[in-house]
């Protein structure tokens, strides 16, 4: 495991990336740190269990630690910066006027401040993903499966041959409709 490649996931993480977008940022497939992880999750258990982890190991169970601490850090920030906006009242725009006052001779300076007002849809967009059962739109899931609870055949009964023929008839039908309802050229 490079030093450099661990520093940029957990970076990536830390800001609240998926995994996907953080190991492709890093130069990894998504496998390698899901294989990193599961690594240093084992030695975890194994030192807990038995107060040693082969020194192999090691890398990959300072590493999970890492990653699990960077994944709260992201959704810590991301959390507060949404609370941020759903209350609204931090600074969106500055603006400072100087002018000599006519009266006094001074330098008078003034700012206006425009602040962000709350954001409901920030509101909506916590409840409906975090409290689902209360917020959550109605959403139903749905399963389908195939015979016996196994997969859905994606070719008919006969196999591909059957379904081979089932095209080029369905085919040949719509061609000679196709000609049917063509104008003919008898002038």
């Amino acid at each position: 495991m490079d030093d450099g490649v661990r520093e940029q996931l957990l970076e990536a993480i830390s800001h609240g990336a998926t995994v996907e977008s953080a190991a492709a940022a890093a130069g990894i497939g998504v496998s390698t740190y899901y294989r990193w992880m599961e690594r240093g999750h084992d030695a975890a258990e194994t030192l807990q269990e038995d107060g040693t982890v082969d020194s192999r190991e090691e890398p990959f169970r300072e590493f999970w630690e890492a990653a699990t601490r960077a994944h709260a850090r992201g959704e810590v920030f991301n959390a507060a910066l949404l609370r941020k906006i759903a209350e609204g009242g931090y600074v969106v725009k500055s603006r400072t006027k100087r002018y000599r006052d006519p009266a006094s001779g001074q330098v008078v300076e003034e700012t206006e401040t425009d602040l962000a007002p709350p954001d409901l849809r920030a509101v909506t967009f916590y409840l409906e993903r975090r409290h689902r059962q209360g917020w959550g739109k109605n959403i139903e899931q749905l399963e389908v499966s195939g015979p016996g609870g196994g997969p859905i055949p994606m070719v008919g009964p006969g196999g591909l041959a059957a379904l081979a023929a089932r095209v080029e008839e369905n085919l040949a039908e719509y061609l000679a409709e196709l000609e049917a309802a063509e104008p003919s050229d008898n002038r």
